[in-house]
């Protein structure tokens, strides 16, 4: 009859053998894929960041650190984890979110609640909210060159967006395409990401009205014996920044001004 002692130890045995094979199953699954799907690379900079990362984690919550990663092997696969969840995050970000746990998380974070805090708000920034940010890209879009921007990430947003839509189209259209651009614009400044070097954009204004203008004119030749104010107010939407909702709407009535009034008219898009 075996002793208790020895039943035991051949129990550990077997718990360290199946370990074992799990843990070379791991990492044979993990190096085929690495061979067959590069997007798993780690760069050698992000193995610093992380080694970074888990250091700080470590002084900051010091036993709680040890209770969420209490082995090595834990550890590193979490290591792994998080590597590839960050790889496209620089220093600079990985560093302010580290900044935030401290004041927002009790125990370690999650990879999820990290990256929540990679990327500040404009405000934290010491930029101004979208709003503000709006309401100055549309005061500087009459006269970009020369109006003083309190921050090149504003101009650069408006300047992307586009200057004549700013000054042209509504609120309700123009302030979501603003917020997307403002906010990949903050996103940039703060990874120390040069702006794309475009000029600003202060042709398409003079292009539109003269193209607006030669269209109006064409249509006064082609019909004489329609009064040119009508025809004026009809091809207003001219004006209009071409496949915007606004020039559309514009178009639409001047088709029913001209249904209504009997005109045979073509209204191109």
């Amino acid at each position: 009859m075996s002793k208790p002692t020895d039943s035991i130890q051949t129990l550990d045995k077997t718990l360290n053998s199946v370990k074992k094979k799990l843990d070379k199953n791991y990492e044979t699954s993990a190096t085929q894929a690495g061979q067959t799907d590069t997007s798993n690379k780690i760069s050698h900079e992000t193995i610093v960041l992380i080694n970074m990362l888990f250091a700080r984690f470590h002084h900051i919550y010091t036993h709680k650190y040890d209770s969420a990663y209490s082995d090595t092997q834990t550890l590193n696969y979490a290591k792994k984890e998080w590597a590839l969840s960050l790889r496209d995050f620089n220093q600079k970000q990985i560093e302010w979110a580290i900044e935030q746990c401290k004041d927002k998380f009790a125990w370690p974070p999650s990879i999820s609640e990290f990256k929540a805090l990679i990327q500040p708000s404009s405000q934290q920034m010491g930029l101004p909210s979208t709003r503000n940010a709006y309401v100055e890209a549309c005061l500087g879009s009459h006269q970009p060159v020369t109006f003083q921007w309190s921050h090149p990430v504003i101009r650069h947003a408006a300047n992307v967006t586009d200057f004549f839509s700013l000054k042209s189209q509504p609120e309700s259209y123009m302030l979501p395409i603003f917020k997307k651009n403002y906010e990949k614009a903050c996103e940039q400044f703060f990874k120390d990401e040069p702006f794309e070097k475009s000029p600003i954009k202060t042709i398409s204004n003079t292009t539109r009205q003269a193209d607006s203008v030669d269209l109006i004119e064409l249509k006064i030749k082609q019909h004489p014996d329609i009064d040119p104010s009508i025809i004026s107010k009809l091809y207003y939407y001219g004006l209009k920044t071409q496949g915007t909702a606004a020039r559309a709407s514009f178009r639409d009535q001047a088709i029913k001004k001209a249904n209504t009034l009997k005109l045979e008219l073509q209204f191109p898009e």
